[in-house]
């Protein structure tokens, strides 16, 4: 069995963090003597990539039984292919809607670049869709959900727990040259307006107004995934303040951390907290602050928070045997 996945999301030089959830996998799957190759197109260095990758694709696909892509940027490759199975993962998760267990196409992302809009126009998801043998959503959840009247398998990304722990605080901080008695708010997404960093900065100015200890916000973007759990430890609360999400990796990394996240209701978070820390969820700033300031006065145990993570089934091991599982299936057809 040989596997082509097809991404435009995978560590690369000054990025590792980048697409790191799915080089664990891919890794995994070797680990289980299967073939796997990536394809990477970096939308991220020049969205021509997008164009140029399909000459590199039509190139290699045919050596493959199963292409798998990772972001529907790249997907629409697959109307060029005969005679394969094909498996689309939706990691984006303003690009879809899911109304009365139905998966259903949809536009815009937070995004109004070229692409989207030529996506818009020739209404290119539900064509990718339909082009698929299997689709797979990044969402935490027991709910059925089709498309078609096609089962969709819902599959997160895993997280590496022998990576992401809990270490002390203060060494942490002391390992990255914090103070220790700060009060340490981390945003770890790069500040980008997709990311809806306006939110996260009047939530910091309100809670400056709250309390008399100095505040210091820290931001993402540029930290190594080799470093990205010391941040994570070294703060006492992270913050995901998105518009859209699917399922967001860092929620899983802050919570095996034992470190809380408040975040906005999006993607699968409603079902992931539950039944636990559905308080987490916030839906506008004074929220995001009343519940801070709650966290800062009444810490929450820190291993509690790992262990309910733990509960979830959200090791990248476990995840991947599911998309293992799937292209078993698919071979056996």
């Amino acid at each position: 069995m040989k596997i082509l996945i097809v991404t435009n999301m995978y560590p690369f030089e000054n990025m590792d963090y980048f697409g790191n959830f799915l080089k664990k996998e891919v890794e995994y799957i070797q680990s289980q003597n299967i073939e796997v190759e990536v394809l990477f197109l970096n939308g991220r260095d020049n969205k021509i990539n997008y164009l140029t990758g399909l000459m590199k694709f039509l190139n290699i696909y045919r050596e493959f039984d199963i292409i798998h892509y990772h972001h529907s940027y790249i997907a629409w490759y697959s109307f060029f292919v005969k005679n394969k199975k094909q498996i689309f993962t939706i990691h984006e998760g303003g690009n879809i809607k899911i109304i009365n267990n139905l998966l259903i196409p949809h536009y815009g992302h937070g995004r109004k670049g070229y692409i989207e809009k030529l996506f818009k126009m020739f209404n290119l998801r539900k064509h990718i869709l339909n082009q698929m043998n299997r689709i797979i959503i990044t969402k935490y959840s027991d709910k059925p959900l089709t498309y078609n009247d096609k089962k969709v398998i819902q599959n997160p990304m895993g997280i590496d727990f022998n990576k992401f722990i809990i270490i002390n605080k203060e060494k942490a901080r002391l390992e990255l040259g914090m103070d220790i008695n700060d009060i340490i708010l981390f945003f770890p997404h790069e500040p980008r307006k997709e990311k809806n960093v306006e939110l996260f900065y009047d939530i910091v100015e309100s809670l400056k107004l709250r309390t008399s200890k100095n505040i210091k916000a820290i931001y993402g973007g540029k930290i190594s995934t080799n470093d990205m759990y010391k941040y994570i430890n070294a703060a006492d609360i992270c913050y995901l303040t998105s518009n859209f999400e699917a399922s967001p990796t860092i929620v899983k990394e802050s919570l095996a951390c034992g470190t809380p996240i408040l975040c906005s209701n999006v993607g699968d978070l409603e079902e992931l907290f539950d039944p636990v820390f559905t308080t987490f969820i916030c839906n506008n700033c004074e929220e995001f602050v009343e519940k801070s300031m709650e966290i800062l006065d009444k810490p929450i145990n820190r291993d509690n928070i790992r262990e309910f993570l733990q509960s979830k089934g959200m090791d990248y091991k476990t995840t991947s045997e599911n998309v293992l599982k799937i292209y078993k299936e698919e071979m056996g057809k």
